[in-house]
């Protein structure tokens, strides 16, 4: 299951519980660490799915690029936010 919901993927696994995650076997997400009012830390997300037997299979940060006039990238900025799949074992 693929989830993007701009940073609601915390209310929505971080309050369901452990048994109806494990019903997933794949979970890819956006994880937005810079909108939610109370959580901003990945670990406590990783925290919950780890629980629930899933391990982080890819991580790739978001990042906002700057380009020269030829089009070739001269600097970035990572963005709060990151693609992660997880797989439960």
């Amino acid at each position: 299951r693929k989830m993007d919901c701009e940073g609601g993927e915390w209310d929505v696994l971080l309050y369901q519980d452990s048994d109806t995650i494990r019903k997933f076997v794949h979970i890819a997400m956006e994880l937005h660490c810079n909108v939610h009012p109370e959580y901003n830390d990945p670990s406590v997300m990783h925290k919950k799915l780890e629980s629930c037997g899933f391990v982080l299979v890819y991580s790739a940060p978001f990042a906002e690029w700057e380009y020269d006039q030829q089009g070739n990238v001269t600097s970035w900025t990572n963005l709060p936010v990151g693609l992660e799949i997880w797989k439960r074992v």
